[in-house]
Parts: C-alpha cells; sequence; structure tokens
C-alpha cells in the first residue's frame, strides 16, 4: 500500500508508470481513491489538504 499527498490523477499514474517494476512489467499498480473520514494524528494534514 501507498499512500500519497493529493495529487492530480494524471500526474500519479505518470509517476507510477515511470516506476522500474512496472516498466519492465514485474508490478503495476491499482489506485483507489478514498477520504479517510478517521486518522491519526500524524495524517490529519493529508486530510486537510483533501478538505480544502
Amino acid at each position: 500500500m501507498i499512500l500519497t499527498r493529493p495529487v492530480l490523477r494524471g500526474k500519479l499514474d505518470a509517476v507510477l508508470a515511470s516506476d522500474p517494476f512496472v516498466v519492465r512489467r514485474l508490478a503495476r499498480y491499482d489506485v483507489i481513491e478514498f477520504t479517510a473520514t478517521r486518522t491519526c494524528q500524524e495524517l490529519l494534514a493529508i486530510n486537510e489538504a483533501i478538505a480544502s
């Protein structure tokens, strides 16, 4: 599982597509967008960024 800060989907797809494991067809990513409704203090900044 990889969590990211809010980023445009196209930019995220481009970053993932350039991953060496993806380029060599050794891995693939499934992106699942979600909004956390409960979180720990360490992830609070991510939730606040999404809300604004």
